[in-house]
């Protein structure tokens, strides 16, 4: 009796992943993009995005209405800026009407400001061996 044996040879992608605060994008980057578990990859500026924990903290106000800042940043405040609308709505149901009125918060109104902030020159190059 003959045995015959097969080997299986299976190629298996390597994935690296990035550590914590590691770059993991921006422009012109080819290294990894993918983060630890479970971190996420934060953009910081055109030409850095880094690894780093996600919010795990509260999620909602106790005292004060939590206002929308920014896309990424929202606050407990007890005031409620001319500039914006807060939540300061009562827990009655809104018609369609009054909804239509309201100023909600909307991240593409910031997507300019985001742009905007991105248009900064590249810092100039040191030369290391002249210092």
């Amino acid at each position: 009796m003959y045995w015959t044996f097969t080997v299986l040879i299976v190629f298996v992608p390597i994935v690296y992943s990035v550590e914590i605060y590691k770059q993991c994008g921006s422009e012109g980057y080819t290294g990894a993009t993918e983060c630890d578990l479970p971190l996420q990859c934060f953009r910081r500026s055109r030409w850095f995005s880094s690894c780093q924990k996600g919010w795990n903290g509260a999620t909602s106000c106790a005292d004060y209405p939590c206002e929308p800042r920014s896309q990424w940043y929202s606050q407990c405040r007890p005031d409620c800026p001319k500039i914006s609308v807060c939540s300061e709505i009562s827990d009655e149901e809104i018609d369609e009407e009054e909804l239509d009125d309201l100023e909600l918060y909307n991240p593409e109104d910031f997507a300019e400001e985001e742009e905007s902030a991105d248009e900064f020159s590249d810092p100039p190059t040191v030369d290391l061996d002249a210092l």
